[in-house]
């Protein structure tokens, strides 16, 4: 009888070191194929970004902007430079095609500064960015929500 107990016991433990040894190791093989998430940098510098929307303290006014204006976008650059294009439209053909700035993030890339300006960022994916600003107008506080999607 012990000898039955104990063939048992090897075997019961045959079988579940067999059964843990065969087991797919997940972590340690990552799945092929599958990219990273885009960090923010990478986001933010990937294609132009055409506004198209803006709230100022609840209000929308870009349908105020000429079409001139709406179909400007700005590039992102790796090297900190943000290139803003006029777009397929000219407000005046006098006008350069291009005028370059800079662009940072502060605070753990939760602030974009373009230039002068600071802007909390309140979203950024692949595809949109939403920013909102604070801005001090004769003694009057406005805060404005912009949004912006890429240009394919």
């Amino acid at each position: 009888m012990k000898t039955q107990i104990k063939l048992m016991v090897t075997a019961l433990v045959a079988l579940a070191v067999t059964a843990v040894s065969c087991k797919k190791d997940t972590d340690n093989n990552p799945t092929p194929n599958k990219p990273a998430p885009a960090t923010k940098p990478q986001m933010l510098t990937a294609k132009s970004w055409k506004m198209t929307s803006s709230v100022t303290n609840g209000v929308e006014w870009l349908w105020i902007l000429p079409g001139c204006e709406k179909d400007n976008t700005v590039l992102f650059k790796t090297n900190g430079v943000a290139t803003m294009d006029e777009g397929p439209t000219k407000c005046k053909a006098t006008d350069p095609q291009t005028d370059n700035g800079t662009w940072k993030f502060l605070n753990n890339e939760t602030k974009l500064v373009m230039d002068e300006d600071t802007s909390d960022i309140i979203k950024i994916t692949p595809d949109s960015l939403v920013l909102k600003s604070v801005f001090i107008d004769d003694g009057d506080m406005d805060v404005t929500f912009s949004t912006f999607v890429t240009v394919k």
